[in-house]
């Protein structure tokens, strides 16, 4: 009997040790196939953001003197590729900068034409001065509004955006805001980099609050 006895111990003990490999295969075989999707979804990605930009570097070859149709192509494909609500395109005109093209519709409604001072507090002037990306994950933040006071009022509100400066020798001539109509940070390395940009815009001068 206590030969039995150690044969069914032993029996159990080979048991528990392959359901453990078993759920070890099968941990394995999860994770590879989570890593397969993630690589799917970011060649995705990648692929989706060639495609806008090579849309937007063809515009420019086909058309170097229609600055507003590029500006369009780009924030089209600035909206597709971020799942923002609105996308602004503002260039640099000397100490000022000027909203050139607009689309899209949210919270904030820019308006093309409009002229904001470099030396303002608002974000669009800050991420073109420095020429750096500034990501708002949450506009409403106490400490957004404190950074960036002059920023139109609608836009203190539970909701993200991203500002890339668009850069052309190194040099930023302009920015690109992107926003969202809800509270979802953008994902780095999976939203708009800087582009380039072509030739200039003159539109009559109007003075108002940026977002």
């Amino acid at each position: 009997m206590a030969d039995d006895s150690a044969t069914i111990e032993q029996l159990r003990a080979e048991l528990a040790a392959s359901r453990e490999r078993e759920a070890a295969a099968q941990a394995r075989e999860v994770a590879l196939v989570g890593r397969a999707e993630r690589a799917e979804a970011n060649s995705a990605a990648s692929l989706e953001q060639q495609t806008a930009t090579a849309e937007v570097l063809r515009v420019i070859a086909s058309s170097p003197a229609d600055l507003q149709h590029i500006l369009e192509t780009m924030l089209d494909a600035a909206m597709r590729l971020s799942g923002s609500a609105i996308a602004i395109v503002r260039l640099r005109e000397g100490e000022q900068i000027r909203n050139v093209a607009v689309a899209g519709d949210g919270p904030v409604q820019p308006e093309v034409g409009v002229v904001t001072a470099l030396d303002r507090r608002v974000t669009a002037a800050r991420a073109l001065r420095e020429g750096r990306t500034i990501h708002l994950p949450d506009r409403s933040a106490p400490e957004v509004r404190a950074a960036f006071p002059d920023n139109h009022p609608a836009s203190f509100r539970p909701i993200s955006s991203l500002t890339v400066p668009l850069l052309r020798d190194a040099q930023a001539i302009g920015v690109i805001d992107l926003i969202r109509d809800r509270l979802e940070p953008f994902r780095p390395g999976r939203d708009l980099p800087g582009r380039v940009v072509r030739g200039s815009s003159r539109h009559r001068h109007r003075e108002c609050a940026a977002v």
